[in-house]
């Protein structure tokens, strides 16, 4: 049984979120099920877990926001997920569980200051629904939102599939810098193996990850996709697996809902709430249109040629957007790159601490 949250008020007052910040986000309205239902759109904060859950509950209809509001803030949501949660609370529980159950529902909430910029997610390449526990996911696990990635090693690669199955990234990252400062040569081989992983797979989704979310998410699910530190509603239709496009640059465009996630490198075909294709992807929509019965598994479409004339007066919008979200995916992995650079340098530093202490101990005892 689920708990409906509502709002009579798009201007209620809520509390501020952490050091007084209240971020706005506008509200996209789209037809959802036969209704109009409202999703969140990102400003110029970028994606964050906030967004991804209330779109989530928002499409599940457990959450909703009063009909024609065009914006709501951080305050408003948090407040919204912190009652969904107090009202979700079952009944009858032994005193032992119930007090274990409110146990959880505090630490959530004091997670709830993080979802507006992000959450500490460690990534366990074991399989897509395999994360690290902490306290940041019995958010996701008492809101009954099921967290997705897509970053595994394909078994197929042996010497890299053994390297890296069932590690963590924390774990992964740690590893790798140990081994590359031993003598070992072996230690040293596998070290580089698991940081060309890491490399290779910068943009933390690969091929064999991508098959698997296909084989895992239900059909009609809908769910939290981590990649590239950030967090998406991701549901499955017909066999697709498709993102929101939360993009405030798209608040008025009906034309664009949602994006395939066919590829790793991010280039997905459009589709509006209607699931029908973009403008800048008639050619699946002719496809689809002369296809009698799609097979089971589709092919997924190609992605249009932005070199190609459009009349869309959109246009523009689209391909702004599109730029701005590969520029963001290309920062992420410059970001990772350097983390992985300067925990490398921390780990040297302190082995060089460590061997000036040795010596200088060694010299006091010749001394004595």
């Amino acid at each position: 049984m689920t708990t409906r949250v509502t709002d009579e008020s798009s201007t209620a007052a809520a509390p501020l979120t952490s050091e007084g910040e209240d971020s706005v986000y506008q509200l996209k309205w789209i037809e959802w099920n036969g209704a109009f239902t409202p999703i969140v759109t990102q400003n110029h904060n970028g994606p964050c877990p906030l967004l991804a859950l209330c779109n989530v509950l928002l499409l599940r209809q457990t959450l909703s926001l009063a009909y024609g509001s065009t914006v709501t803030t951080s305050s408003q949501l948090v407040h919204k997920l912190g009652a969904l949660l107090l009202e979700g609370a079952p009944k009858d529980l032994p005193e032992w569980e119930r007090c274990n159950y409110e146990q959880n529902i505090q630490d959530a909430m004091a997670v709830f200051p993080k979802l507006q910029t992000g959450l500490d997610i460690n990534v366990v390449f074991n399989n897509v629904t395999s994360f690290e526990f902490t306290s940041e996911m019995g958010v996701f696990d008492l809101l009954g939102v099921q967290l997705y990635h897509g970053w595994l090693p394909d078994p197929q690669d042996m010497p890299t599939y053994d390297l890296v199955h069932g590690l963590s990234y924390n774990h992964l990252v740690e590893k790798s810098i140990m081994g590359s400062g031993t003598g070992d040569p072996q230690e040293v081989q596998n070290a580089l193996v698991r940081e060309h992983f890491l490399q290779s797979s910068g943009s933390q989704l690969t091929y064999h990850g991508l098959c698997e979310l296909n084989a895992s998410v239900s059909e009609g699910e809908i769910v939290v996709f981590f990649r590239n530190n950030h967090f998406s509603t991701m549901m499955k239709r017909q066999g697709r697996l498709l993102l929101l496009v939360t993009d405030h640059g798209f608040v008025n465009e009906q034309e664009y809902v949602w994006q395939c996630l066919q590829d790793i490198d991010g280039d997905g075909d459009f589709l509006d709430s209607r699931f029908a294709w973009s403008k800048h992807s008639q050619t699946q929509a002719q496809r689809a249109k002369h296809s009698s019965s799609p097979p089971s598994s589709p092919s997924p479409p190609q992605p249009p040629s932005l070199a190609s004339p459009m009349a869309d007066e959109h246009a523009p919008d689209y391909h702004l957007a599109l730029r701005l979200q590969q520029e963001e995916q290309h920062r992420a992995v410059q970001d990772q790159a350097l983390a992985v650079r300067l925990q490398k340098e921390e780990v040297k530093r302190e082995r060089e601490r460590e061997m000036a202490e040795d010596k200088s101990d060694h010299s006091e005892c010749l001394l004595l």
